[in-house]
């Protein structure tokens, strides 16, 4: 009976081996290689690249990327999408000055109500074409001080949820928050104070489950200016009230809710230390509107608080 079970477990080993040959070890069965999950196709990697070398338009390139993505592993998917995002990222810098004429047609379509274009009323040919082949390519347009702007609309990265990683559909989740409702506008906040908050704690859980991702540096700064601005207000949402001469009271909420909401965070100890120097002086204001440079002092604080915290990052 011994025997015969060796000889089966043997048996059974020399069948797995043979099975996992088939498509040299990374097999589907019929001898063709499977995309690994764990290594970048660095020849498709390069194939991409070249592609988008040829100075082809954004759809062209998106629709490449479409293809080329459901034959890759998820560490190639990563990577592919990561190089479609540097390329968005290079076309809006240039489309500044590229594609100025284009910019400023469509901007007579802009409605400021609903923060949108509707492709429908556009009248001329090539303008709607290059309005939907940036639009199909992931871009969305935004108005700045009556200019109009590209802006990645990263909601275009849930058509590859069964393609990337965790840590790069969290990353596009993240970068979505401000696609969807940019934070500030015209040194204003859009959102709310506590929203601000919520955002701030997103991006330290990210950077603390990845502290390795690809593309962390662009959650950092968010982070940093995000932190900056809950902790020393902005220009037209300012920290100081100057006729009461206090701290506004909507920014101690927000720096309570933030100790409240993420106690486990580490950005908790530097949102309660600075608050509980702005309490020790009974929330008076550190600087008045005319006193530049104690206001550049406090700015000077606030910085190296920011900075000391975004080190652990």
């Amino acid at each position: 009976m011994k025997k015969i079970f060796v000889f089966l477990l043997v048996l059974t080993m020399i069948l797995t081996a043979c099975s996992g040959d088939k498509g040299n070890g990374n097999g589907n069965g019929d001898g063709e290689p499977e995309p690994s999950d764990t290594i970048v196709d660095t020849e498709m990697l390069k194939d991409f690249r070249d592609y988008i070398a040829q100075g082809k338009t954004p759809q062209e390139v998106k629709e490449y990327l479409d293809g080329l993505i459901q034959d890759a592993g998820t560490k190639t998917a990563d990577a592919l999408v990561g190089e479609y995002l540097d390329f968005m990222a290079d076309f809006m810098d240039a489309a500044v000055d590229d594609h100025q004429d284009e910019l400023e047609k469509l901007s007579s379509y802009f409605d400021f109500d609903t923060l949108t274009i509707d492709p429908e009323k556009i009248q001329e040919a090539e303008l709607k074409e290059f309005f939907a082949d940036l639009t199909g390519a992931g871009f969305k347009f935004v108005a700045q001080e009556g200019m109009l702007y590209l802006v990645i609309d990263y909601r275009f990265g849930e058509a590859y949820s069964n393609d990337l990683s965790t840590e790069m559909k969290d990353y596009f989740d993240f970068m979505a928050l401000n696609s969807d409702k940019k934070w500030a506008s015209d040194a204003e906040l859009v959102i709310t104070l506590s929203e601000l908050a919520d955002r701030i704690a997103s991006a330290e859980r990210f950077m603390t489950l990845y502290p390795e991702a690809s593309r962390k540096d662009e959650l950092l700064g968010f982070y940093k200016i995000y932190l900056g601005a809950l902790l020393g207000g902005i220009d037209n949402t300012p920290l100081v009230n100057f006729n009461t001469k206090k701290i506004e009271s909507k920014y101690i909420e927000a720096y309570e809710y933030f100790i409240k909401e993420y106690p486990e965070l580490t950005t908790t100890e530097t949102v309660r230390k600075f608050n509980d120097e702005l309490k020790a002086d009974s929330y008076n204001a550190p600087y008045t509107y005319a006193d530049y440079e104690k206001h550049m002092e406090f700015a000077k604080h606030v910085k190296e608080l920011v900075d000391s915290a975004a080190e652990n990052y």
